[in-house]
């Protein structure tokens, strides 16, 4: 672990941030108040939250209909986001992009695509802004391995080369799209080969690391900098919730659990991986981790209370109820 004290514990807090509004999605769901369908990144967190703890502000991304983890290590506000789910004015789309379509102009990021790949000709256009601004920002574009089964994805691989932007994409390799393994998808299953095809300077890192994503995108980074080249960096992590849906294939966060967890280094838990690596590290933040794991779970749970209100009220002044609900099919 190559990083100070301080930067672990933001990498730590984010995380955790990400996975109780997800779990505060799942808790939440089935009271019908949150509508539309929400596509988790529990397990996944570390791949966001490492490669956008080492970009600058004024670095823009891009993300996928799985972009929750996205917007918020990025700088989206919490509450806006959970209003956004909510469909209330006040939330980050102004109620009319929900899950899928999260956007804060004043965290630079730039919004999400439904679309498989939409997002990375998008992070193509994104970067040939950043290059006609010259100020050396660079444009983030997340993807998942179902994005590389497209023509699309490698089109934008090519133009961003020939163009020399200043490009990273990032494919979260979950290993399925939908349910599709990827070895049944693809013939090569290696992206970076891929990627190093277009003449693409691409390394591959393990997703469950936030401080090995972190590192693997710091320096991909610097290199997309200095250079003006695109680069891809492709991460391996498990997605340990539905492919839509909420449903967690996790327990909900508790701080001894999680505490339990980490001392298994083969843990495939981002949150208690990054745990147990600060206590064998640095042992001394052993009180600050438990405060986060205690802490921010409250303070998330405050934001659903307020915007579940929120949306109560505005239904009861417009006289609406919400139907009965459909039947549920999980995938």
């Amino acid at each position: 672990m190559n990083v100070t004290a301080a930067v672990a514990l933001e990498c730590l807090d984010r995380m955790v941030v990400i996975r109780a509004v997800e779990e505060g999605i799942c808790a939440e769901y089935s009271h019908r108040n949150i509508r539309g369908p929400v596509h988790l990144s529990i397990g996944q967190e570390a791949m966001a939250v490492g490669v956008l703890n080492v970009c600058r502000e004024d670095d823009v991304a891009v993300s996928t209909h799985r972009d929750h983890a996205h917007y918020l290590a990025k700088g989206g506000d919490v509450g806006a986001m959970i209003d956004e789910l909510y469909g209330l004015e006040t939330g980050c789309s102004h109620g009319y992009g929900g899950s899928m379509h999260l956007f804060s102009r004043e965290a630079n990021f730039m919004g999400a695509s439904a679309v498989l790949p939409g997002s990375t000709p998008v992070a193509v256009g994104l970067g040939l802004g950043c290059k006609l601004d010259g100020r050396g920002a660079v444009a983030v574009g997340f993807s998942g391995d179902g994005a590389a089964d497209e023509g699309s994805f490698f089109e934008a691989l090519n133009l961003a080369a020939v163009l020399r932007l200043p490009v990273l994409f990032v494919c979260e390799n979950n290993g399925l799209s939908t349910n599709t393994p990827l070895a049944a998808r693809q013939a090569q299953t290696d992206i970076s080969a891929k990627a190093r095809a277009f003449g693409l300077v691409a390394e591959t890192a393990e997703g469950v690391d936030v401080f090995a994503v972190r590192d693997a995108a710091a320096g991909l980074l610097h290199q997309v900098r200095s250079t003006s080249q695109p680069a891809v960096l492709a991460l391996t992590a498990d997605r340990l919730c539905a492919h839509v849906g909420p449903v967690s294939k996790v327990a909900a966060l508790n701080p001894q659990t999680l505490l339990d967890e980490a001392a298994d280094p083969g843990s495939r838990d981002p949150i208690a991986f990054c745990v147990g690596v600060i206590l064998r590290e640095l042992p001394e933040l052993r009180g600050d981790c438990i405060d986060i794991l205690r802490e921010v779970p409250l303070k998330v749970a405050a934001e659903f209370q307020r915007a579940d209100a929120a949306f109560e009220d505005r239904n009861k002044t417009a006289g609406l109820v919400a139907p009965p609900p459909p039947k549920v099919h999980t995938v």
